[in-house]
């Protein structure tokens, strides 16, 4: 993975449903003049194979402000530029060979931005900043696979406490936080360290991602 800017820290997830593997995600944390930037590579093993590669740019204070995705599964390509201007949330979505589509949302500087990757819930989790016993109620753009098409979702977050935590990236002292989305009874539980990386998160649906390499690089 090529670098981008000063790293801060890397690591990887697995993400698993019972004994099988069905998702890897390997990403890098750097400290770049305007900001801050996750640059991630995934590859999915099930239900289909495919891989993706991700930049997402931050401001200094952790607010969203590009996503770049490239995605392959069955020899098609799929790729999309996103970014906050202003008050709109903009995305070009350009399959290989095809016509591109363009979407525009209204949204607040408040917006988080929610993707299949526990990097996007650090970034909302540093954002929110909740202390034990703290539930907040926030607007999303949700960008969704495989399409990459944005919606606006509502979604809770409540920190419900403070615990050690084995996973095997190591034992850490782990905030643990409960979420939902509006219009979806089902909750999924998640754990973070001081940091806001998401160490392991546990899904309505019995999958489960976990921390599985992880390293510090800038320790401030």
């Amino acid at each position: 993975m090529p670098n981008k800017g000063q790293p801060v820290a890397e690591g990887a997830y697995i993400t698993t449903r019972g004994e099988e593997t069905v998702r890897r995600e390997t990403w890098q944390l750097a400290r770049m003049a305007r900001g801050l930037i996750f640059t991630a590579r995934a590859e999915q093993i099930q239900p289909q194979p495919a891989t993706w590669n991700f930049d997402y740019t931050l401001t200094q204070n952790w607010d969203p402000a590009e996503f770049s995705i490239h995605r392959e599964a069955e020899g098609q390509t799929l790729a999309s530029e996103q970014r906050v201007q202003g008050a709109r949330y903009s995305a070009r979505i350009t399959p290989r060979g095809g016509e591109p589509k363009e979407y525009t949302l209204e949204i607040s500087a408040k917006h988080q931005l929610d993707f299949p990757s526990p990097l996007f819930t650090a970034v909302t989790l540093i954002r929110l900043n909740l202390q034990v016993g703290q539930t907040r109620e926030v607007d999303a753009v949700r960008v969704v696979l495989p399409a990459f098409e944005p919606q606006i979702v509502a979604q809770k977050y409540t920190c419900a406490g403070e615990e050690p935590l084995q996973v095997p990236a190591g034992r850490f002292t782990a905030w643990r936080y409960v979420t939902s989305t509006a219009g979806d009874p089902a909750e999924a539980q998640l754990w973070a360290d001081r940091h806001g990386i998401v160490l392991q998160y546990r899904f309505a649906d019995g999958s489960e991602t976990r921390l599985a390499r992880y390293r510090r690089i800038d320790r401030r």
